[in-house]
């Protein structure tokens, strides 16, 4: 008897161990067969070309695509330095999205919504699955250049998200990933490289702007320093000039000048420098135009990067905008 009720109460916990294995296994799709994605949302998800399992994954957080202030109550985002994009709530199991809905930016929402959804997948993989793919995502890391952006931004990371993170970040932004990694990923994206071009895309516009803001800068600080000079020489000859006007007047008054051909031949020296200097003058406010030209580009180009900071940063708060003082001719 005591046998018996041995193996039946063996047999009453592999059967629930079998339904707790069950449940777990399909947990994603008990929690994403009621939820239908609307709206942009449902648009975003369709550009990023997941697979049958990534969107299961997806719509099992319940995504959110959310303004300011619920976003910023949702990522517990309140930093105005560091902006925030989205996140993935592992004690909610839910994901959020910010609602970055700009055409200077173009596929902000894209790239967010794939890292998101990475992060979810990573939290869903078997302890054991894990420890390889982290030495795989460690060695790309490794290979880096070390002036990456990438690399640069992942150093702020404590190592109990690091490889979380850096899982993330290499689906959606490194084209090229050793083979093993490429097929990896294929879990997840039928077609990997549209999230890559997203956000090659919408960073792009961000590089593009610090590179013309650098450019202008130092074209300014060169103009700045050539003009000052210049400027210098111009007022020092401007001033031996004058005194050599009033020396050659007073010579003229007092017939000092021992013949007409003396008197002729300074005088004539005297129009030749007039005649630079105004040369030299008009140079010079051309000069200074291209000079203000250029740093009315920069402000307008410090001012477009920072409304476009201004539109991923849910903590941002507008303030008066303040640039390069133009150059009074």
């Amino acid at each position: 008897m005591k046998q018996k009720r041995g193996f039946g109460s063996f047999l009453i916990w592999l059967v629930i161990v079998a339904i707790l294995f069950f449940a777990y296994s399909y947990r994603d799709e008990f929690k994403a067969k009621d939820f239908i994605l609307t709206g942009d949302l449902s648009e975003i998800v369709s550009s990023i070309k997941l697979t049958g399992r990534a969107d299961t994954i997806l719509r099992a957080t319940h995504p959110e695509l959310q303004q300011k202030d619920a976003f910023n109550e949702s990522c517990h985002s309140h930093s105005q330095e560091v902006y925030v994009l989205g996140c993935y709530r592992e004690d909610q199991d839910r994901l959020y999205v910010y609602n970055v809905n700009s055409k200077d930016l173009p596929g902000v929402r894209e790239v967010t919504t794939a890292h998101e959804m990475l992060h979810a997948a990573y939290h869903r993989l078997y302890f054991w699955e894990k420890a390889d793919l982290d030495k795989e995502l460690k060695q790309v890391y490794d290979q880096l250049p070390q002036d990456s952006e990438l690399r640069t931004s992942m150093q702020s990371y404590p190592a109990s998200e690091f490889s979380d993170e850096l899982h993330s970040r290499l689906g959606t932004e490194i084209a090229d990933l050793p083979a093993s990694l490429e097929n990896y990923y294929k879990r997840y994206f039928t077609d990997r490289q549209r999230i890559v071009e997203y956000n090659t895309k919408y960073h792009a516009v961000f590089t593009k702007l610090k590179d013309e803001t650098e450019r202008l800068k130092k074209s300014i600080e060169s103009k700045k320093q050539a003009i000052e000079t210049r400027t210098k020489n111009y007022q020092n000859s401007q001033q031996a000039l004058s005194l050599d006007v009033n020396q050659f007047n007073n010579n003229a008054n007092n017939g000092n000048f021992i013949s007409q051909t003396e008197f002729y031949q300074q005088r004539q020296t005297l129009i030749d420098r007039i005649r630079n200097q105004n040369t030299e003058y008009n140079e010079l406010q051309k000069d200074v135009e291209s000079l203000n030209a250029d740093i009315a580009k920069y402000n307008q180009t410090v001012y477009y990067n920072n409304q476009l900071i201004n539109q991923i940063n849910s903590n941002s708060i507008p303030k008066a905008e303040s640039g390069l003082t133009k150059i009074n001719k």
